[in-house]
């Protein structure tokens, strides 16, 4: 009788336990497909008006038909990227507040303390584009060339002023990686994005800025001129400026752009933002305005985009160091 009532005890145990789990589980089911359930937050680290922030709102927009919910675009400027991602690095893994991850976030780990270790801080969700790089002058310039401007900077060490979206990011390295090469000595005056370097240059505030496809409306309209790219290949909207490695420098800074939630988000949610924003690339008005920007328009999948995320960061850890760039 004793062992009797043990036995039913433990299978009322083991009823009451499956009852649990099964709607534990319909509780996950539940959460995973009523997401999103309210307005998601967009960081992006840079300031509005920049071909980053441009391309996240278009993008955002188009994505909002996907998710029925609102994506506030929230700019979050400075440290090269490191104060916006710093937002997202800290915020709860839910999926309602996501980052426009830069790759300068991983080369600024190594040259500064920042406050958490971007290679561990984030959930990769996809790629959808990346970015075009040069070497911007006024057009007045006497400087018509990459060769006149290599000349000025020897035979004028440390009186060229120039500017970057900030430490670390792609712009600034490929400048910092041509001084390097080049054997020239430059002032580096950082600014929190594109649009104040922008501002800086057409003022005068500056010789050259090294800096992104914002710059390139500038350029078409005659108020700046293109010295080089860092790409692997010229632009198509710029034919006649060659790039740094046809201009004699084993230099090229491809970087992707992507989309980014805190550590730990999970997997369902990451799923239904990847097809979100994989469906919005399709958009006639987002791939318009990545052409205007000069911006390739790359889809990269959660998995991919981990790799590239890993493969940054050790490229990085040696890199840093190998331009004098490192923490001190």
């Amino acid at each position: 009788m004793k062992n009797s009532a043990k036995t039913r005890t433990v299978h009322v145990a083991l009823q009451v336990l499956l009852v649990f789990i099964i709607a534990l589980a319909g509780a996950w089911s539940w959460a995973a497909s009523d997401f999103p359930a309210k307005p998601i937050e967009l960081i992006v680290p840079y300031p509005a008006g920049g071909s980053t922030d441009v391309a996240a709102r278009v993008l955002a927009k188009a994505a909002e038909q996907v998710l029925k919910q609102p994506i506030v675009i929230i700019n979050k400027a400075g440290g090269g990227g490191v104060v916006g991602m710093s937002g997202v690095a800290t915020a709860k893994n839910d999926g309602y507040t996501l980052g426009a991850l830069p790759p300068a976030v991983f080369n600024a780990y190594y040259m500064q303390d920042i406050p958490f270790v971007p290679v561990e801080a984030f959930a990769p969700v996809m790629v959808f584009g990346g970015w075009s790089f040069g070497l911007f002058v006024k057009s007045d310039s006497p400087w018509k060339n990459l060769s006149d401007f290599v000349r000025y900077a020897k035979e004028n060490p440390g009186n060229i002023k120039y500017s970057t979206p900030g430490p670390g990011t792609s712009p600034h390295l490929a400048i910092a990686e041509l001084a390097l090469k080049a054997d020239i000595k430059l002032v580096h005056v950082p600014q929190k994005g594109d649009p104040p370097s922008i501002t800086a240059l057409l003022g005068g505030h500056i010789g050259t800025a090294s800096g992104s496809s914002t710059f390139f409306p500038h350029v078409k309209s005659g108020d700046l001129r293109m010295l080089a790219t860092y790409g692997d290949n010229r632009l198509a909207a710029f034919p006649s400026v060659p790039t740094l490695k046809e201009s004699g420098y084993d230099i090229s800074y491809p970087s992707y752009l992507g989309i980014v939630g805190p550590k730990g988000l999970p997997e369902s949610v990451v799923q239904v933002l990847n097809n979100a924003f994989k469906k919005a690339m399709e958009d006639q008005h987002f791939k318009k305005t990545m052409e205007t920007f000069d911006m390739p328009v790359t889809y990269l999948g959660t998995a991919e985009y981990k790799h590239y995320i890993t493969k940054i960061d050790k490229d990085s850890a040696t890199l840093i160091p190998a331009l004098g760039l490192q923490k001190k």
